[in-house]
């Protein structure tokens, strides 16, 4: 605190009164280190003065003590040690468990997934100092909740090069305390839903659906403080508030709240000048929004266009620039089959770019590819462009299948959007799709038929329609002879589909489709 210096011209008592008022009304005031007075004339049974002096004090000691806690976050998160970026399949994690007299311990954990590193010892009191709001107990902890979001949430929207992710959304944060806490419910949310794909028992499930809950209704709370504040209201912070909880909202299939968020972001860009004058990274999470928007409509929907944003991911993604002369296996029955003359020349494009991309993040040619955010946008502006092709052309049937199969493959072979609940709108879609065009893509490409059906039972597993498309699945295999999974692989390879080292439950879906059709026919 500085003490004013005779030549400054002196404030009355009154004026300085009505400026603490006026202060106190604005609603978007910068930090400052100094506060100015009279030492001369200062009075010191003036309470105004006096609780205006005490108010700077406290507001100074809070920011930089939360400023402190961020640097050690930050450097918490930076010496983090690298991390496994897939979930341990079910078959590594019995190999954990080998203690037959703690069968029903071994049991609950084999489902857990296997936690990171810890990012550091006092990572917990460092949280809880930055974010006091956040000291109501969770059944889980919040650094728990943090690494899972860091390590497998982030994915969701951001599956390529951004392992900063998390650390910029705390860093806001902490002049908007919403963000944190739809943070933590996000992740919370999908450690539920990765349980209940696995088959976790319900008290596992319950204990993350319980936090999520609870961290959402905060979330909600926070927002409503918001709604009076104008000037937070318009901001960009609070149009990234929103349109994340806009995303998870899309993620369990909650449709009338999404269309509630999408009138609310609606109204922000419009006060705002439009789309253009937006900050790139605003920019970014809207086209998100757009695409979780585009997979819980049956219908095509209208879509949000920057060009300024367009033009950026274009001119900086490596794979769209062409940077990578790949010559790979994969994708490439989309270009030379007897169909592929007639695909539309937009959809093509869209499928070359994909089938670089999908190139270099499946490792199939060694290349000097490092992903970075770009490469991020890359793949949500391709993502952009299979939703706009429904919306601005009329594709004929069998080609918008092929448009939606293309879109699905991203969401759960990249994305890993797979047991999600919106995955049972998306994939009804794709089912009514089919009802359509199935004839005629079992008459002129019954290999892409294979393929199709193949990536809605990796999107269908453990939702509604699942016995239906591994029911497709299975005849369209058998016509073609290829009811082996090792003789099949080699075709869905040539579309959208690397087998990983990872993908043991691939092959035993497989497997067990066929197997139940020999039992059925043995029974008859």
């Amino acid at each position: 605190m500085s003490t004013k210096p005779d030549s400054q011209p002196t404030i009355p008592k009154a004026k300085r009164s009505q400026a603490t008022t006026k202060a106190k009304n604005d609603q978007k005031k910068p930090p400052v280190d100094f506060l100015w007075i009279n030492a001369q004339e200062e009075d010191p049974r003036d309470r105004d003065a006096s609780r205006e002096k005490q108010a700077f004090i406290r507001a100074r000691h809070h920011r930089l003590k939360k400023e402190s806690q961020m640097r050690s976050l930050k450097t918490s998160m930076q010496q983090r040690p690298a991390e496994s970026d897939s979930i341990p399949s079910e078959a590594a994690s019995r190999d954990h468990t080998s203690d037959d007299s703690s069968s029903q311990k071994s049991q609950n954990d084999r489902f857990l997934i296997t936690q990171p590193p810890v990012l550091c010892q006092s990572l917990e009191a460092c949280i809880s100092m930055a974010f006091p709001y956040l000291s109501r107990p969770t059944n889980q902890s919040m650094t728990l909740y943090l690494q899972h979001y860091q390590v497998h949430a982030t994915k969701l929207c951001f599956p390529l090069g951004d392992n900063q992710i998390t650390f910029r959304y705390l860093q806001m944060a902490l002049n908007y305390p919403a963000l944190v806490q739809i943070l933590l419910s996000t992740s919370a949310f999908h450690r539920a839903t990765v349980h209940y794909v696995s088959g976790a028992p319900p008290q596992i499930i319950q204990s993350s659906t319980q936090d999520a809950i609870r961290l959402r209704s905060e979330t909600i709370k926070s927002l409503q403080g918001i709604l009076i504040k104008p000037y937070e209201f318009y901001s960009e912070a609070t149009l990234r508030v929103i349109a994340h909880i806009m995303c998870v909202e899309a993620a369990e299939a909650n449709v009338l709240a999404v269309r509630a968020h999408e009138k609310a972001i609606k109204k922000i860009i419009d006060a705002r000048g439009g789309l253009n004058n937006l900050g790139y990274d605003a920019l970014s999470i809207l086209y998100v929004c757009d695409l979780m928007r585009g997979l819980i409509n049956e219908h095509p929907v209208q879509l949000n266009k920057s060009w300024k944003w367009e033009f950026k991911v274009h001119r900086e993604c490596s794979f769209l620039r062409e940077d990578f002369d790949i010559k790979t296996f994969v994708g490439r029955r989309f270009f030379n089959s007897p169909w592929s003359s007639d695909l539309h020349s937009e959809l093509v494009s869209t499928l070359r770019s994909l089938q670089t991309l999908v190139s270099l993040y499946e490792n199939v040619n060694s290349s000097s590819w490092k992903q970075t955010r770009m490469d991020n946008d890359g793949l949500l502006l391709l993502n952009h462009e299979l939703l706009s092709l429904a919306h601005d052309r009329s594709l004929p049937a069998f080609q918008d299948t092929l448009r939606l199969a293309v879109l699905i493959y991203t969401v759960i072979r990249i994305r890993g959007f797979g047991g999600m609940p919106c995955a049972d709108i998306f994939v009804a879609t794709l089912r009514k799709s089919l009802q359509k065009s199935f004839a005629s893509l079992e008459t002129t490409a019954p290999d892409l038929l294979l393929w199709i059906l193949f990536i809605g039972s990796l999107a269908s597993r453990g939702r509604n329609c699942h016995t239906w498309v591994l029911q497709s699945l299975r005849e369209v295999a058998t016509e073609l002879s290829l009811e082996k999974w090792d003789c099949a692989v080699v075709v869905l390879q040539e579309y959208f589909f690397v087998c990983r080292p990872s993908d043991g439950a691939v092959k035993e879906m497989w497997k067990s489709a066929f197997q139940q059709r020999l039992m059925r026919v043995v029974e008859e």
